[in-house]
């Protein structure tokens, strides 16, 4: 095989619109990508970063490693959302652990101005019971963001469902990063990695992946996602 140059070389995830993203930037900065994962329960959603990590890297290496060579693997940056702060969630190691952990303290009132008519409907689309779908319409349109807050975290029967509770977070999560994106980020919600191994048999979804070049672009997401006041972010650079 005659080898490619860098610039001719693109990325792509299939079936997915990740695709047509060059393995090296212009100026020859390997491609890196962003694992999110949002949700209460940390550790689950720590082994799972984790081991969809090495079926993305099982599939770059049937993919990509005879073109590019076992040398380099592009890196996959773990990034923990969660809303509960009163469990406090470690990095852990390096090799095995997470690259950032992002708690929400609060939802700003600012957030549920910026719900629009989708993201309600796949907000009330968690929600089963009639009653409960009731009180959620009332703290939406009133915008009480300290009640909503109070059920997401509490511990009372009401509205706790595990879909409402993910979907809140993962909205947002997903509109804080949007607006945090470094210049020449790119952000992919609910993004398929169509591949298998033992433990994931069809595949799986990763609530978020990022793609950018180079570790600055990164690290100046969790920079400009610190200067929220309703997040706390600890991260292996600060």
């Amino acid at each position: 095989m005659v080898p490619l140059k860098s610039q001719e070389l693109y990325f792509e995830l299939p079936e997915s619109p990740i695709r047509g993203f060059p393995l090296y930037s212009s100026v020859e900065i390997p491609l890196h990508l962003g694992f999110v994962e949002v949700g209460c329960r940390s550790r689950k959603k720590q082994e799972q970063l984790k081991e969809k990590r090495q079926l993305f890297y099982k599939y770059w290496g049937d993919k990509y490693r005879k073109i590019v060579g076992k040398e380099w693997l592009p890196p996959v940056y773990r990034t923990l959302v969660h809303y509960n702060s009163s469990v406090k969630v470690e990095l852990g190691p390096r090799r095995s652990g997470l690259d950032a952990v992002i708690t929400y303290l609060f939802i700003s009132s600012e957030l549920l101005t910026e719900l629009n008519s989708e993201d309600k409907k796949k907000i009330y689309q968690s929600i089963n019971d009639v009653k409960d779908l009731a009180i959620l319409e009332d703290i939406l349109e009133t915008k009480d963001a300290e009640r909503l807050y109070r059920i997401v975290t509490g511990k009372n029967a009401l509205l706790q469902r595990s879909a409402f509770r993910g979907k809140i977070a993962e909205i947002m999560a997903m509109k804080d990063m949007n607006r945090a994106l470094s210049p020449g980020m790119n952000l992919f919600q609910n993004i398929n990695i169509n591949y298998f191994n033992k433990k994931y048999l069809k595949g799986t979804e990763v609530d978020a992946i990022l793609l950018f070049y180079g570790e600055e672009p990164y690290v100046t997401l969790m920079e400009e996602l610190r200067k929220l006041d309703h997040l706390k972010v600890k991260d292996r650079w600060h």
